[in-house]
């Protein structure tokens, strides 16, 4: 690597500690662990920093040369900085096949479109989790008065991808098997009326008002209870066909070698684990790490709501106890990964740093 460049991820998160609220942001850090252990150039920055990103959203990797620090190339999210990683600094793990390799690519995508879908609605939709934890997490990130934005730019990104994989209000197949009075309808009937009558001025009575907000409240119940069973029910068909590459028409990579590779206890990328079998064979890829990274929010135990830790912990249990013991193995790579640094001060999510990368490259 060219002594001059420097590449900077920057993740949510603080000092060696990567916060649970984007698991794109887990995932490049603990792929980053496993990788980047030799290069000196190499920085994960817990900045927590939006504004760095062109789209707004973390991951994002800056790679710039120090004595031309105005010109920087910034790539966003996991799959897109992995790829970077591996076409321009030969950074990767375990050494796949040609063909696995763009399987591992696909199954990537579709984690991203499906799975990691899920952990954003459990974190910013569900609205038990997002009151009683995901709104108030990011006052231990962010300064005042930025911790108040963050969690509202979440949510509106799940909303959105939640209904771009029918979760919320578009799978009518789904609502069908689930929803067979068709609470939804009334919900937002009610809704309605509600809204047309403050319009109009009248009161119709404290008592009937009552009534009518004790009515909508428990519809609200029922409406995020089956928004729930629809999340587990999606969830359970995605983790079943990310789990069926294991078994399905995949040519084992046991046999590639590593042997060009150098490889020591302390900078090799195997984690090893007992009796484990990770997606091709004994060799860990990124779409694993990304899986892992999934399923360690979802079955996260400060979430108030157990129903989707419960349904994963209860369906998929080979699953969670494998990513346990690698997030346990991966954390303590992390205290000793050096390369975890704090952001510089043009980088700490300020206001006035906000202000201003809407006119200076930060």
């Amino acid at each position: 690597m060219d002594p001059n460049r420097i590449l900077e991820v920057h993740i949510w998160g603080k000092d060696s500690q990567v916060a649970k609220i984007d698991a794109q942001c887990l995932a490049i850090a603990w792929y980053l662990s496993l990788t980047c252990s030799k290069l000196n150039n190499v920085k994960l920055v817990a900045s927590c920093n939006g504004s760095i990103s062109p789209t707004g959203r973390l991951p994002v990797l800056v790679d710039y040369d120090r004595q031309q620090t105005q010109l920087k190339h910034k790539v966003v999210g996991y799959l897109d900085i992995v790829r970077y990683l591996e076409t321009q600094y030969e950074l990767t793990l375990d050494e796949l096949s040609p063909e696995n390799h763009l399987i591992n690519e696909g199954a990537i995508e579709y984690i991203l479109k499906t799975i990691e879908t899920t952990t954003m609605y459990t974190l910013f939709v569900n609205k038990e989790n997002y009151e009683g934890y995901s709104r108030s997490i990011f006052s231990r990130y962010l300064p005042f008065p930025m911790q108040y934005s963050a969690p509202l730019f979440f949510r509106k990104l799940s909303y959105e991808r939640c209904q771009g994989i029918g979760l919320l209000k578009g799978n009518t197949t789904v609502e069908e098997d689930l929803d067979d009075d068709n609470e939804e309808y009334y919900i937002q009937e009610l809704k309605e009326m509600n809204k047309k009558l403050s319009q109009t001025g009248i009161r119709m009575g404290g008592l009937y008002e009552r009534q009518q907000r004790d009515k909508l409240n428990e519809l609200m119940v029922k409406e995020n209870t089956l928004t729930n069973m629809r999340c587990i029910y999606l969830l359970g068909q995605y983790i079943e066909t990310v789990l069926s590459m294991q078994g399905e028409n995949i040519v084992s990579d046991d046999s590639v070698g590593n042997s060009e590779k150098e490889t020591d206890d302390s900078t090799s990328s195997h984690i090893h684990l007992p009796n484990e079998t990770y997606s091709f064979g004994s060799k860990l890829s990124s779409c694993d790490i990304l899986l892992f990274a999934c399923v360690s929010i979802l079955t996260f135990d400060e979430l108030p709501n157990k129903s989707v830790h419960g349904f994963v912990t209860n369906n998929f249990p080979k699953l969670v106890s494998t990513v346990e013991d690698f997030e346990l193995a991966i954390n303590h790579r992390l205290l000793d990964f050096e390369k975890v640094v704090s952001p510089a001060p043009s980088q700490v999510p300020t206001l006035t740093n906000t202000i201003k990368s809407y006119f200076v490259d930060l």
